[in-house]
């Protein structure tokens, strides 16, 4: 094989492997798809999710504006979140649909959001 087509050939894969690392530093940021109603009292909340990323749907029925974090930081009674679904990290993006019961019992209003670490 002459050298100029061998030299070509590494450049062309290591030019092909850069586009990829590029492309796997370039992160979405986290959203709700669709919240829709479920059965008499509850809900749906529609997720995508990206590879080698762990992800947690939280929600919480009082929204309080502040900077603490303390000890009732995630209590829903005070306005902390707690988690409804976890998705572990996996090396294939996916969509997910998270069922929340009773939730329209409970409170007159939830607030849902989602976490995502690397």
């Amino acid at each position: 094989m002459p050298f100029s087509i061998l030299r070509r050939s590494i450049a062309v894969l290591l030019g092909g492997m850069a586009g990829i690392f590029c492309l796997a530093g370039r992160a979405e940021p986290p959203h709700i798809d669709l919240i829709q109603r479920y059965e008499k009292h509850g809900l749906l909340i529609h997720f995508a999710t990206e590879e080698f990323r762990r992800y947690e749907l939280q929600y919480t029925y009082k929204l309080v504006r502040t900077n603490i974090t303390g000890v009732n930081s995630n209590n829903p009674a005070v306005g902390g979140w707690t988690n409804l679904y976890t998705v572990a990290s996996s090396p294939y993006p996916n969509h997910y649909v998270a069922e929340h019961r009773e939730v329209l019992t409970n409170a007159p209003a939830a607030y849902y959001r989602l976490r995502v670490t690397p």
